[in-house]
């Protein structure tokens, strides 16, 4: 019976402890914490694409010449151009090929013959596509940390700066989403993307009749001497590469030469308007669902600023956002993502891996199978800019076994940027016989003295065992009695 017993101990030993589970419990963060809690907590990351623009902004001032009366040169740009000829010789320059005097602005090197003082904006260059990572709300998992005298456990997460963890035994994640634009301020300077100054691009002036030069000295008004110094600087310095080699000008000279004449046209200009550029980056970012989709992501117009797609959140600096009524016109920019077909995860969702573990259990830990996706970014149907990137959200979810055996241990390493699995090493050991048949026999042993502790006990309360034992001592007394009797003794000898 007893070994009966001994043997049902040790069975139920090994059910009981081949059934628990010393690993850590994963499961989806619950709707409410309650009070006393005891887990941890870290989300899956999931992946942001930035567009990053580089844009300007140039604003334009009137320039420091004046005339009589107070009128600005700038508003002196419409008027004609007379430039005195030089060396005695009398009149004007007719300077254009149908004999007509130029204007103002077109001896100064303007597009325009009165250019907007309102600023101007635009983008650069083509802008760029990146992708970072931050923690996904809806991938947020529970770590069980309860513990009892009966489980013994470990676990080590270091958590990043927002709360994902970073490495150890589960999930690393290295990012720190920074939109921050930095604002490059450009000095004063007579050339800009708004307003094409000409001095080496701009049609080369035309030479005075009879190769006459100019005296720009002769000309009482400032607005038309500060012209005709400009405009004879930018023929001269268009003339300069022919008269290289030439005796008395070699290489050095005319490198100097060259930069005199760009400083008088940038003096000379100042006279009519005065320039500054503002650099910046305007940075949006979009967050793709688990599927394809399109956003809008930026609108621009040249003369009101930029302001941020329906689809995206940007970053615009100061000055450069757009903040009143929406323009008739405007640049729009759309970012087209799509995810590649014929890749890994197409290939482990149509073996049925996302539906390997049942959410409504305690799993192990959750991970990512990323996708690639493709990403333009287009202007109207113009494609500027396209490139492929690893996107979390549009792969899927799996999760780890859950730890059940005796004694395992789990070695995760994730992927900062999508949570795809890294490394995983698993250790797992079974319950050593000698522990349970030791085990079995200590409590099958303990149950067997309980036994013979309760029979005695029982006996010990029992009337009739009470009144045998009495019977018993009275007759081993009598005995003894009779026997000193025989022998002579009436008192029992000293002790």
């Amino acid at each position: 019976m007893l070994r009966t017993m001994r043997w049902m101990f040790v069975t139920l030993l090994a059910l009981s402890l081949a059934g628990c589970t010393v690993g850590h419990r994963i499961t989806r963060l619950p709707g409410e914490i309650k009070a006393g809690d005891q887990a941890a907590y870290y989300a899956l990351p999931r992946t942001v694409i930035h567009v990053s623009f580089p844009v300007s902004k140039t604003q334009a001032k009137k320039g420091t010449g004046k005339v009589s009366g107070g009128m600005s040169c700038y508003d002196e740009l419409g008027k004609e151009a007379k430039f005195p000829l030089a060396n005695g010789a009398a009149g004007f320059a007719d300077i254009t090929s149908d004999g007509r005097p130029i204007q103002l602005w077109q001896a100064v090197g303007l597009e325009n013959s009165q250019p907007s003082l309102d600023a101007t904006f635009k983008v650069t260059s083509t802008p760029t596509i990146s992708a970072l990572p931050e923690p996904d709300p809806d991938q947020i998992f529970r770590v069980d940390l309860d513990s009892s005298w009966a489980k013994k456990r470990q676990i080590k997460l270091m958590y990043g700066p927002l709360g994902v963890l970073e490495s150890g035994t589960s999930f690393v994640q290295d990012r720190r989403v920074d939109l921050s634009v930095a604002l490059v301020k450009g000095a004063l300077s007579v050339v800009s993307s708004g307003f094409s100054l000409s001095r080496l691009v701009a049609p080369a002036p035309a030479r005075p009749a009879a190769e006459k030069r100019l005296d720009c000295r002769q000309q009482p008004d400032p607005c038309q001497r500060a012209a005709c110094e400009i405009y004879e600087a930018r023929r001269l310095l268009y003339e300069l590469p022919e008269r290289v080699g030439t005796p008395g000008l070699d290489s050095k000279q005319a490198d100097w030469l060259a930069k005199r004449y760009r400083d008088d046209i940038d003096r000379g200009v100042a006279v009519f308007i005065k320039v500054t550029t503002q650099k910046a980056n305007v940075v949006c970012a979009a967050r793709p669902a688990s599927s394809p989709d399109s956003f809008e992501v930026l609108h621009f117009e040249a003369t009101k600023g930029f302001w941020q797609g329906n689809g995206a959140e940007c970053l615009i600096p100061n000055g450069f956002r757009h903040s009143g009524a929406v323009p008739s016109s405007w640049v729009q920019y759309d970012l087209d993502v799509s995810t590649v077909s014929g890749q890994y995860s197409e290939t482990l969702t149509t073996a049925g891996v996302p539906k390997a573990h049942d959410e409504k259990k305690e799993q192990g830990f959750y991970y990512r199978v990323p996708a690639v996706a493709s990403v333009q970014l287009r202007e109207a149907t113009e494609v500027l800019t396209e490139t492929q990137l690893v996107v979390a959200q549009l792969g899927f979810v799996a999760a780890l076994p859950r730890q059940r055996t005796y004694q395992s241990d789990y070695q995760v390493t994730l992927d900062p940027a999508t949570g795809a699995l890294k490394t995983l090493s698993a250790n797992s050991d079974s319950i050593d016989p000698a522990l349970i048949t030791s085990s079995g026999e200590a409590i099958a042993g303990a149950v067997e003295a309980r036994a013979e502790a309760r029979k005695e006990e029982a006996a010990a309360k029992d009337e009739l065992a009470i009144l045998e034992r009495e019977r018993k001592i009275l007759e081993e007394t009598k005995k003894i009695k009779d026997l000193r009797e025989e022998l002579g003794e009436t008192e029992p000898p000293p002790p």
